[in-house]
């Protein structure tokens, strides 16, 4: 891999269907499909440029209201075929271990489904514990 550390994948490096393009290992199959994508390596959202904002995941015009979990559930299924997994999932700190601090929702509502509906709601494990309220 031509890629300096810390930019190239520790998956290791495999090519794509686009001529001198590749990708890190673990994306084979997007590898071969990549002629049918765009990549965007870069995203401006909205007006909070210098901000590092998650407004591309949760933002009230960009997503609508609803975080893009649930939009990708909505579009995909609210679960996998294959297996039955959940397709919008939200695993938060104190899920894993109680002594972690509670969950901030200050900077945005990992859990909001907008107008896409609360069916495709993440899977929240332990999730009794954790409201945006």
């Amino acid at each position: 891999m031509s890629a300096p550390n810390g930019v190239r994948s520790v998956t290791g490096e495999i090519a794509t269907s686009l001529p001198g393009v590749t990708f890190g290992s673990s994306f084979a199959k997007l590898a071969k499909r990549a002629n049918k994508h765009a990549v965007v390596r870069s995203y401006v959202p909205g007006s909070e440029i210098s901000n590092h904002v998650i407004s591309p995941i949760v933002h009230h015009k960009e997503t609508a209201g609803a975080c893009l979990g649930a939009i990708y559930s909505r579009m995909a299924g609210m679960t996998n075929p294959a297996n039955g997994m959940p397709t919008n999932a939200a695993l938060f700190p104190p899920s894993v271990d109680a002594r972690c601090k509670p969950v901030r929702f200050d900077f945005g509502n990992f859990l909001a489904t907008g107008p896409v509906g609360s069916a495709f709601a993440p899977f929240v494990p332990g999730g009794g514990k954790t409201s945006a309220a």
